[in-house]
Parts: structure tokens; C-alpha cells; sequence
């Protein structure tokens, strides 16, 4: 998924979030394609939303994550 660095900082700034949380997000990203095991580009992407979502949970104080 070439396109996920691209499309965490489109979305960062359409949503308002804070640098940190796209670094977060992309950081996450790396350390679970270091391991190795996610191949097929369905998977990646789903990995993808989730490392963002992660990283908006951990980061960012809005209502909804409590």
C-alpha cells in the first residue's frame, strides 16, 4: 500500500488532527509490516485503518474515545 502515507496526511488535515496522531499512525503502520506477515493489499489496507484509528484513539481528546 504505496498510498498510505499520502492518504494518512489528506485525511489528517480534512479531520483536524494533530500531527502526532498521523505519525502515530504511520509508525504503527511500519512496526506491523516490519514482521512480515501481511501481503495481500486488502490486508494492508485494512491494516492501515486500524493503525490510524489506533493512533486517533491514543492522541487525540475528543468525546467518542471515552
Amino acid at each position: 500500500m504505496p498510498q498510505f502515507n499520502p492518504w494518512t496526511m489528506q485525511l489528517s488535515r480534512k479531520k483536524d488532527l494533530q500531527s502526532e496522531t498521523m505519525f502515530l499512525g504511520v509508525r504503527l503502520f511500519d512496526r506491523f509490516l516490519s514482521k512480515g506477515c501481511f501481503t495481500s493489499s486488502r490486508n494492508l489496507q485494512i491494516l492501515g485503518i486500524a493503525c490510524l484509528t489506533l493512533a486517533i484513539r491514543i492522541e487525540e481528546k475528543q468525546p467518542y474515545n471515552r
